[in-house]
């Protein structure tokens, strides 16, 4: 008897830690993700002050899937059909399996707010985090004070404002 095939789409937490459960003895797994990367999101607060780097808090997904005796294809799902059972992922062969999880992560959201996609930088990636930072070192050499908001004082709010002082202590900063 052949192995279930099991296809994850999702390579963040959720993903990885479901693959990790299923033993490549007993599943045949594929991980399907749009980037080649896993990004340790808990620590995406320390590349605004520059106490990481992108680099740092990634970790190559094929490597992982292949350590583990699992399957990682690179891209796009465009399509699922579960009457087929079959996933189509942009530039690849069809995909077929006899269970599919989806691990899809959060996104940003402007809640309808005008002007928030114009002039708000997101915080849930590693590039976002990085342009946070790149942004920030930009304001030096302006005269007077630059005002930085940062919206929100659940966890990240008040991690990134403590990288925020942390790093950029010297920078004439009206920090909110």
């Amino acid at each position: 008897m052949s192995q279930p095939r099991v296809t994850i789409v999702g390579g963040g937490f959720a993903g990885l830690a479901c693959a990790n459960q299923l033993s490549a003895r007993d599943f045949a797994v594929t991980l399907v993700e749009r980037k080649p990367a896993f990004e340790f999101l808990p620590n995406i607060h320390e590349l605004v002050s520059g106490g990481t780097t992108p680099e740092q808090l990634r970790l190559k997904l094929k490597s992982v899937m292949h350590a583990r005796g699992h399957r990682f294809v690179l891209g796009e799902v465009d399509k699922i059909d579960p009457e087929t059972r079959t996933i189509a992922v942009a530039g690849h062969p069809q995909l077929s399996a006899d269970y599919l999880v989806l691990a899809l992560g959060g996104v940003d959201t402007d809640f309808g707010i005008p002007g928030v996609r114009k002039y708000a930088l997101g915080f849930k990636s590693v590039d976002q985090c990085a342009l946070i930072r790149k942004r920030l070192k930009q304001l030096r050499p302006r005269a007077g004070k630059a005002a930085v908001v940062i919206v929100g004082a659940g966890l990240e709010g008040i991690e990134a404002t403590g990288e925020v002082l942390r790093g950029f202590r010297s920078y004439d900063l009206d920090l909110h």
